[in-house]
């Protein structure tokens, strides 16, 4: 029950982060320590406007996945392995275009499918009902 819950909580605040960062690209307010960019992978790739938009929903369909993974994770759903390890791959994919300034989202990301990984190959992946 402690794990579940620690696990949830740390989903659940992940996607909070990929909330600011859909406020940060969309330019609803300013979000310190994600700013507004139009360049991605340390500026080498240039988005423009649109792209920065486009990231910025794609940060919000993260933020709603990490949600849904959280809710799924507290309420012992048996689906939530995979609804919170694609979840990671998508924002492992985002965090790694918005490097150096996402390391530790990487690292999360990377955490998470880890726990996935080990736990389920390990039978140990909190699945229960409450």
């Amino acid at each position: 029950m402690v794990q579940r819950m620690v696990l949830g909580a740390v989903l659940f605040l992940h996607g909070l982060i990929h909330l600011l960062g859909s406020i940060a690209y969309w330019r609803l307010a300013e979000v310190e320590g994600l700013p507004y960019e139009t360049a991605l992978l340390a500026g080498a790739l240039e988005v423009g406007e649109a792209g920065a938009w486009i990231y910025g929903l794609a940060w919000l369909v993260a933020a709603v996945g990490f949600s849904v993974s959280a809710a799924a994770v507290l309420l012992g759903e048996p689906w939530w392995p995979g609804a919170a390890a694609g979840t990671a791959l998508l924002s492992l994919g985002l965090t790694i275009l918005g490097l150096p300034g996402a390391w530790f989202g990487v690292l999360v990301n990377l955490a998470i499918l880890a726990y996935v990984a080990v736990g389920r190959r390990r039978g140990r992946v909190p699945h229960e009902a409450a």
